[in-house]
């Protein structure tokens, strides 16, 4: 009888550690390859695949790397750039080079569209004070001069990282943008005084934008500009 109760006593306890293994399990979830290695646990070491972007892992309590859909090409940096990129990701781990790309390939139409119309007022918040001091001193004297132009963008066919530079923490990135342009210049009689409204040409742009990193201010502003 004695033995009979220690049996079912060994075989409750076995049913409870069970229950208790599988309750640790759904908590603590599986390992998932994500992991972070101790050695590099705050060191944030990022030279080998610089396009990772850093995240929460709403599982975890901690961060993985994962990667971004379109991985941006390192290959026209020189290796200095890959070092002040791996310093930008090292101060601010949620930096991701595609999303910087994605937002400045859609400052660059938005601000052409508004030098073109002359309403530089539009972007002023994305412009250094000496970037807007110029397209503004543009607008000004072609207006001056009773023209106007009727510029399309009419594709983006390129959009490069060519340069990464940091210094006591401003960080600055060079775009080459690519793109093909209807451009148009009219006369205060709407008259064409330049252009072909039939011909696309293709223009070159090199454009930096500056940004202090740890900023509360999300914004890269557009800080220099010439042509490729």
């Amino acid at each position: 009888m004695d033995n009979g109760i220690a049996i079912l006593d060994i075989i409750l306890l076995a049913m409870i550690a069970g229950f208790i293994a599988l309750r640790l399990r759904s908590v603590l979830g599986n390992k998932t390859g994500h992991e972070k290695d101790p050695e590099e646990t705050g060191k944030k070491k990022l030279k080998e695949s610089s396009h990772l972007k850093l995240v929460p892992d709403d599982n975890q309590d901690n961060e993985v790397f994962v990667s971004s859909p379109d991985p941006v090409s390192l290959d026209k940096l020189s290796k200095q750039s890959q070092d002040h990129l791996d310093t930008i990701l090292a101060l601010e781990p949620s930096f991701s080079i595609e999303q910087f790309i994605e937002g400045a390939s859609k400052a660059y139409p938005m601000i052409l569209q508004a030098f073109w119309d002359g309403r530089m007022s539009k972007v002023e918040g994305f412009l250094s004070k000496d970037v807007y001091t110029q397209f503004n001193g543009a607008v000004t004297g072609r207006e001056q001069d009773g023209l106007t132009l009727d510029n399309r963008l009419i594709e983006m066919s390129d959009e490069v990282l060519l340069e990464v530079e940091v210094d006591n923490r401003v960080a600055s990135l060079t775009v080459k943008f690519v793109s093909d342009i209807v451009s148009i210049t009219r006369d205060e009689a709407g008259d064409v005084v330049s252009g072909d409204e039939t011909d696309a040409i293709e223009v070159t742009d090199i454009w930096t934008f500056t940004r202090e990193l740890g900023s509360n201010d999300p914004n890269w502003l557009l800080t220099a500009t010439r042509a490729g």
